[in-house]
């Protein structure tokens, strides 16, 4: 497993994992640049959002699938967007 930043070409894959966790999808598309992947070979199994709002930031749209749920993902998606955050210097 390794994890990248999503790009464009991301958009509906990452769009399919947040509609099959129930996530809304809407602000996906402006925000994408500032999502992590999980990924597994090159299947995004997880992701996390980062939307940014003037000098603030808002963590959104953590989802893993099933399949790999329950093995500490959401927690290490959810420390690479604080870092994210940290280094755009954004508040919370």
């Amino acid at each position: 497993m390794h994890f990248a930043t999503a790009t464009q070409a991301d958009l509906e894959d990452v769009s399919n994992l947040l509609e099959q966790s129930r996530l809304p999808k809407a602000g996906v598309a402006e925000n994408i640049r500032h999502f992590i992947l999980a990924l597994e070979q090159d299947k995004i199994i997880g992701c996390a959002g980062l939307e940014i709002h003037d000098n603030a930031g808002l963590l959104r749209s953590i989802a893993i699938a099933s399949d790999y749920q329950k093995q500490g993902l959401g927690s290490r998606l959810t420390e690479g967007i604080l870092d994210l955050a940290e280094h755009y210097r954004l508040s919370s």
